[in-house]
């Protein structure tokens, strides 16, 4: 906690969390999560008798940005005024943004259980998985075939463990482990999501990852994947998807599924 970032003359609210220390017991690896918009109330804090160094920012932007990070003796960062809560009651984890709140439960559909939008409801609970990946299983593919034809395996889902690994105050991740099941191929294929929040922002970034574990890849081939959302929506909808090249309009609801 003996850290503080400043920005010129003005402090930037920052959450640190410790990711190893050196043989002495001394901090090798500090992960530091700080907004470049700023956009936070926090009562200040103070610089005390410690060291500082320059850290400098490479934004997508191609921009460098400088601060300043304090730290030793008497240093001590920012409270942030309206931090990101969090709760964990038994198999369930519900995160509160302040914009966007979500609930995740061990027993629920793998995905996003139940989202709230302010007080509006956005997405309400359900039974139906929310993640998936399907196969198509065929002993005719010849190499160079445009179409594969075969036995469509949808999968069901199986959540092993759900955990918050980071709790504020500006950003928490929840962890999901699971496996997809998928019968006709006889196989599992085990997954890792990772849901990110931040404290006053309405967004979720969402890190997903599978291992392959079927056993030909040149009969057992992935006819799908992804996951769904039964969103509540009023009026017209529309998407907007992105990737390195910045974001793009997908249209009234499309990419919905």
């Amino acid at each position: 906690d003996e850290v503080r970032l400043m920005r010129g003359d003005k402090e930037v609210p920052l959450q640190s969390d410790i990711l190893g220390y050196w043989p002495d017991g001394s901090i090798k690896w500090l992960l530091l999560t700080f907004p470049m918009d700023g956009g936070y109330t926090f009562t200040p804090g103070t610089n005390g008798k410690g060291s500082h160094i320059p850290i400098n920012v490479s934004t997508r932007m191609g921009t460098v940005e400088e601060f300043t990070l304090y730290y030793g003796p008497g240093v001590q960062k920012g409270e942030i005024d309206r931090g990101i809560k969090t709760t964990m009651d038994g198999d369930k984890i519900v995160v509160d943004t302040g914009e966007l709140s979500f609930t995740i439960r061990r027993d629920g559909t793998g995905f996003l259980d139940e989202v709230l939008l302010g007080s509006n409801v956005f997405i309400s609970p359900g039974e139906d998985d929310r993640t998936f990946i399907n196969y198509v299983h065929t002993r005719d593919y010849h190499v160079g075939n445009a179409t594969i034809k075969g036995d469509y395996d949808p999968s069901s889902v199986t959540v092993d463990s759900i955990e918050l690994e980071e709790n504020g105050p500006l950003r928490a991740v929840v962890l999901v482990q699971g496996r997809y099941h998928n019968s006709k191929g006889g196989f599992e294929t085990p997954f890792t999501m990772r849901l990110e929040a931040f404290a006053g922002k309405s967004h979720v970034r969402v890190f997903h990852t599978f291992l392959y574990t079927a056993d030909d890849a040149y009969r057992d081939f992935l006819a799908s994947l992804g996951l769904r959302l039964p969103i509540e929506t009023r009026g017209k909808v529309s998407v907007t998807l992105g990737d390195e090249d910045g974001p793009f309009e997908a249209g009234t609801k499309g990419g919905l599924y």
